[in-house]
This record gives structure tokens, C-alpha cells and sequence, in this order.
């Protein structure tokens, strides 16, 4: 498994540290991505590869500040793993 963890800014004064975590399937690219929030509850969920992007999937409870650094999220995987994908720069 790998992992690796990236702080990421969600807002000009709230810079959390990702944890990111290499999950092996069968035929699928998956990484368990948990993070604190403001308030120390843990927040987790997962990001597939779907159609060349790393989207997350099996949380229908993710906050709205994990939705929008979404993209971050998908770029501190590739840059990590050095994978090619059609990522927005």
C-alpha cells in the first residue's frame, strides 16, 4: 500500500493535512483519503479512477469543502504517483 500525506489549502486561513492511502483492487486505481476538520472530527472517504480522473465516490456525506478542492485532490495523487491523466494544471 501506498501512502503519502499533502496539506491542501481549502481556504485563506485553513491549510489541512490529507492522509492518502493506496487501496488494491482488482482492475481500479482507489485511494482512502482522510483529513480533520476544523472541529477534529475526521472526515474520509474514497477516490476512484473514473475515466482517467481520480473523482471521489462512496461518501454521500462529504462536507462542501472537500467537494471543492476536489481537483487538488486528484492533482496530489498524480503528482505523487507520477500517473498521466488529463488533470486540469
Amino acid at each position: 500500500m501506498q501512502s503519502f500525506t499533502r496539506r491542501i489549502d481549502v481556504s485563506h486561513d485553513y491549510s489541512p493535512e490529507f492522509s492518502f492511502n493506496r487501496i488494491a483492487t482488482v482492475g481500479s486505481d482507489r485511494y482512502h483519503v482522510s483529513v480533520l476538520d476544523r472541529d477534529g472530527a475526521h472526515q474520509y472517504f474514497n477516490m476512484d479512477l473514473k475515466s482517467e480522473r481520480f473523482r471521489i465516490v462512496d461518501a454521500p456525506k462529504v462536507p462542501e469543502w472537500i467537494m471543492r478542492v476536489e481537483d487538488q485532490l486528484e492533482r496530489a495523487i498524480v503528482e505523487n504517483t507520477g500517473d498521466e491523466t488529463d488533470s486540469p494544471q
